[in-house]
């Protein structure tokens, strides 16, 4: 009886020790999610204006990311005023980057792209305009501690918009009148440069 109780009382010491310790890769486990807030710098069109965003309201992102070891995914909800009035964007972009950790910041790099919806209330393009985007982008987030960050980034967008414009003709007089619809549009690019925070969780 004896000879068949040693052989666990030597087994139960590891059974507890194997419950009570958890793996490295658990215990170890980084914050696998991650939100942004920023608003831009500087926000530079091809005519090499820049205009300040900061006092334009000219362009906000709001982010959400899943973080991988050595890379991200996520939406990117980019958007402000237009022009200083009551005309504004909107833009959902789905983002890929790639990551490069170091000890209390890490870099990025990735590529985006999205739909675009301009509502104006001048009158001079419309009412509205629809459009697609597409753009890189690379920046830092400096770590404050375990869950808040800074974050700066900078980019290149391709942007191109579309609608649909309604066109009256009387034909001079000399015959009916008709009405014609044609799809008219622009391609802009612009380089956003912007500032933020980032929490993990």
């Amino acid at each position: 009886m004896k000879k068949k109780l040693l052989p666990l009382l030597f087994l139960f010491p590891l059974g507890v020790f194997a419950q009570d310790v958890k793996p490295d890769s658990a215990a170890s486990e980084p914050l696998k999610w991650e939100v942004g807030l920023n608003t831009a710098l500087a926000f530079i069109a091809d005519n090499d204006v820049i205009y300040d965003d900061i006092f334009l309201v000219g362009r906000n992102s709001f982010s959400v990311y899943r973080n991988f070891s050595g890379a991200q995914i996520g939406l990117l909800v980019e958007g402000g005023l237009m022009g200083g009035g009551d005309s504004w964007w909107i833009s959902p972009q789905a983002v890929v980057n790639y990551r490069i950790r170091f000890k209390k910041l890490y870099a990025y790099g990735g590529g985006a792209a999205g739909y675009v919806r301009e509502q104006y209330t001048d009158g001079l393009h419309g009412s509205a305009m629809n459009g697609f985007v597409t753009g890189v982008q690379a920046g830092a987030v400096y770590n404050l501690g375990k869950r808040f960050g800074l974050n700066v980034e900078g980019g290149v967008r391709f942007k191109h918009m579309y609608t649909n414009v309604k066109i009256y003709n009387d034909n001079f007089g000399v015959g009916p009148s008709y009405t014609t619809t044609e799809v008219r549009g622009h391609t802009d690019i612009y380089f956003p440069v912007s500032v933020g925070v980032r929490y993990k969780f």
